[in-house]
């Protein structure tokens, strides 16, 4: 049975969804700020409290910045329309199992939410995956046991 859990898999699964990396502009210009900031912290010499929270700022920037042009975030888009996918990824109690099939395979997304566990350790899971306009919806019932989720149904698809 498929499991849609990951990402990855997810586009395995559905040619017409692609990850795509982030753009890396904004992490070049986190890097480059962080380096003006540690530059101008270290010139200061008389408010040494200024000069070593700018250092800390600057290194957290720099940080940053270096991480995510090292390992770029990549977003799921659905082809057709261009649009991105979110994901929702929610818990529900086992005695709920029926209610949350009928949601899934009718499409009703919304009426998830409502079937929300009050904990967060449900054992019954459902990961699911929208356009924002609607025009794509993948959902998929997952059970938990020890280290891995499990899917209980093949992954629903509704396309407008």
């Amino acid at each position: 049975m498929k499991n849609i859990l990951n990402k990855e898999d997810l586009c395995g699964y559905f040619p017409e969804v692609v990850l795509r990396p982030a753009s890396r502009l904004v992490p070049a210009v986190a890097t480059l700020v962080g380096l003006i900031v540690l530059v101008w912290a270290s010139s200061l010499t008389e408010a040494d409290t200024l000069s070593a929270a700018l250092l800390t700022v600057g290194i957290v920037i720099l940080a940053y910045g270096v991480i995510k042009l090292i390992r770029p975030s990549r977003t799921l888009y659905y082809l057709p329309t261009g649009e991105k996918l979110s994901r929702h990824f929610e818990g529900h109690e086992q005695d709920m199992r029926s209610e949350v099939d009928k949601a899934l395979v009718s499409g009703d997304f919304e009426a998830l939410g409502s079937l929300k566990a009050q904990n967060s350790s449900a054992p019954l899971v459902t990961v699911t995956y929208t356009t924002p306009s609607g025009s794509l919806r993948i959902g998929q019932a997952l059970h938990y046991v020890p280290y891995e989720y499990v899917p209980l149904m093949e992954p629903v698809v509704h396309k407008k």
